[in-house]
């Protein structure tokens, strides 16, 4: 009788209690992208694939590009400055890291300023 109690205890303290932190509308805000996605060119061509997931409870979303070269980002909400962040590596070495906001329907971010060999400065955007 003691051992059912115990039991019946354990399983009452052992659930979650604390709500989903990353339940909210920000969090929510780059859903749209979640999803399996073949890409095209203007022309009409399939150039690769992306496959989307949500991670963390929400928390943060990975990106899985297929092409002729692969790649993956991380995304994800940064509540202390109201930011969505990107983190983007690809199997040639190369590394993106953006930041921005969902701003009139459409998730904007850009990274930081670089220096350029034709021009003076330039900065890389995705929208």
């Amino acid at each position: 009788m003691k051992l059912l109690f115990f039991f019946s205890s354990f399983i009452t303290f052992g659930q979650d209690t604390i709500p989903c932190k990353c339940c909210t509308s920000e969090h929510q805000q780059f859903d749209f992208w979640i999803g399996d996605w073949n890409v095209y060119d203007t022309s009409g061509t399939l150039i690769g694939t992306n496959n989307i997931l949500r991670l963390q409870d929400g928390c943060a979303i990975q990106e899985n590009w297929t092409a002729a070269s692969t790649g993956t980002s991380y995304n994800y909400y940064n509540k202390s400055d109201s930011t969505w962040n990107q983190a983007w590596i690809d199997n040639q070495g190369e590394s993106l890291v953006l930041k921005g906001n969902y701003t009139n329907g459409a998730m904007v971010m850009k990274g930081a300023l670089i220096p350029g060999k034709n021009i003076g400065f330039y900065y890389n955007r995705i929208s």
